[in-house]
């Protein structure tokens, strides 16, 4: 809304500044009436430069605001990366360990019961943290999302 405002006051203020320059040409540079046209148009230009500083200010506001925007969400998206990449290295170590013990490879006899131990335990956890997880990554979204 303010950027619609601004440009309806910038197109009113060229409007201005080609009929003031228009009638300016007309008139004879020693006359009154050509001063005091030059000063309309000088306050017109000045007004001009007003509205474009104000118009940069609001700009840079919005850029810095987007740029934070934009770090908050790369950000996120490395840590859910950072996540993602170390769920899947358990995963799959976990599936590894399933496989190698079902046959006589290198996990067999006593060591066989702590790794089937150890295997629940980890699933387990790996399920409450992935869900926590994502839980926390909702909350957050919707917290960012509202203010």
């Amino acid at each position: 809304m303010e950027n619609e405002a601004n440009d309806a006051n910038v197109d009113e203020l060229d409007a201005h500044i080609k009929r003031i320059g228009t009638k300016l040409a007309g008139l004879p540079l020693a006359s009154d009436q050509y001063c005091e046209t030059k000063d309309h148009l000088e306050d017109y230009y000045e007004r001009l430069l007003q509205i474009r500083t104000m118009t940069i200010g609001t700009l840079r506001i919005q850029l810095q605001e987007s740029e934070h925007e934009t770090t908050q969400a790369a950000r996120r998206h490395r840590r859910s990366n950072r996540v993602l990449t170390g769920t899947m290295a358990l995963l799959v170590s976990l599936v590894g360990y399933k496989l190698e013990q079902g046959h006589d490879g290198l996990v067999s006899g006593p060591l066989c019961a702590l790794g089937d131990h150890v295997y629940r335990s980890t699933a387990a956890l790996l399920g409450l943290t992935a869900i926590a997880a994502h839980l926390l990554t909702r909350w957050h979204a919707r917290s960012q999302s509202v203010a």
